[in-house]
């Protein structure tokens, strides 16, 4: 822990020293070769540190002053100062997931029938197309309400009452996949009405009661991890960073998915903005060779791009 410490407010020095080295000059190719090395190391070896240890599960909050290596290389418009990293709260080296596969459980709370459908999910547009499944398995339901949670670095969340009373569904659900240490789950509860009415304590007990039970009965397994980064590129290095990012290795042996690209915008310099998620423990390795492929003038933006909640 104090080693972290040390290290990052050494790198917050030494970059805070390069903008005042930099902040004269008026453009990238006016900066002397040998500052511009300097620099650029120093960018990527911060990075690479920091969501290095990002990785380990700590509770670590890092901010760089200088995330391009180089405050002239953009217009001032798209100019970034700073930017913050903010590792997971959760343990990704002991982060599980559902096995493979569709799970069932179901429970009856005086007459009504509470049944419990579970599955390992990689994105919301997954999730969505799961949920539509269950829904037209079972035509006649009164409800059908969600939980969802996705990913490590950042998670997304998610939950849909489905016409209960606010809170009494969706979030038990919800709490209920974060209780069992879960991520990259879509857990659905299919209500069908028994003629007696729960009241908002009884409900809230079926759902999470529900849910719970799916989740343990269903087989687990280790998630890999991903993270999601967000990074603006001139636009002359578009083709670069798609194949930047088909390079991105992954391990298919035990669940992991290719690297993907989201969210993209272009600004009006032609800029791009784009979302790339891959399995964490290659990101440093990917931001070294995204920085060497657009001669280090690529910049991680601040945040995380989400998607907005649609309408069930």
């Amino acid at each position: 822990m104090k080693l972290l410490s040390a290290m990052t407010t050494s790198f917050v020095l030494l970059q805070n020293a390069l903008v005042h080295a930099t902040s004269s000059f008026s453009s990238f190719a006016s900066v002397p070769k040998s500052l511009r090395q300097v620099s650029q190391q120093t960018q990527h070896f911060a990075s690479s540190w920091m969501l290095h240890n990002n990785c380990r599960g700590k509770q670590y909050q890092h901010q760089t002053l200088l995330i391009a290596p180089f405050p002239n290389t953009f217009p001032k418009s798209t100019q970034r100062q700073t930017s913050t990293l903010l590792c997971s709260a959760a343990s990704a080296e002991n982060q599980e997931t559902l096995a493979p596969g569709s799970h069932v459980a179901e429970l009856e709370i005086k007459k009504s029938r509470f049944v419990g459908y579970a599955k390992h999910v990689t994105s919301w547009k997954e999730a969505k197309e799961y949920i539509e499944e269950i829904k037209i398995e079972h035509p006649k339901c009164r409800h059908a309400c969600v939980g969802f949670v996705c990913g490590t670095n950042p998670q997304t969340e998610r939950s849909n009452d489905d016409g209960e009373p606010t809170g009494t569904a969706g979030a038990p659900i919800l709490a209920a996949i974060k209780g069992e240490g879960l991520s990259n789950v879509v857990c659905v509860i299919i209500r069908y009405f028994g003629g007696i009415k729960l009241g908002a304590g009884g409900l809230i007990r079926a759902y999470g009661g529900a849910a719970r039970l799916v989740l343990r009965e269903s087989p687990k397994q280790i998630l890999i991890p991903t993270s999601a980064v967000n990074i603006q590129i001139l636009g002359q290095y578009t083709g670069t960073i798609y194949d930047t990012v088909r390079r991105i290795p992954y391990d298919s042996d035990h669940g992991g998915s290719p690297a993907t690209i989201s969210d993209e915008q272009y600004n009006n310099q032609g800029d791009l903005t784009l979302t790339v998620t891959c399995e964490t423990q290659h990101v440093p390795t990917f931001l070294t060779n995204l920085q060497d492929s657009t001669k280090g003038t690529a910049i991680i933006l601040d945040g995380t791009n989400e998607e907005e909640e649609e309408e069930e």
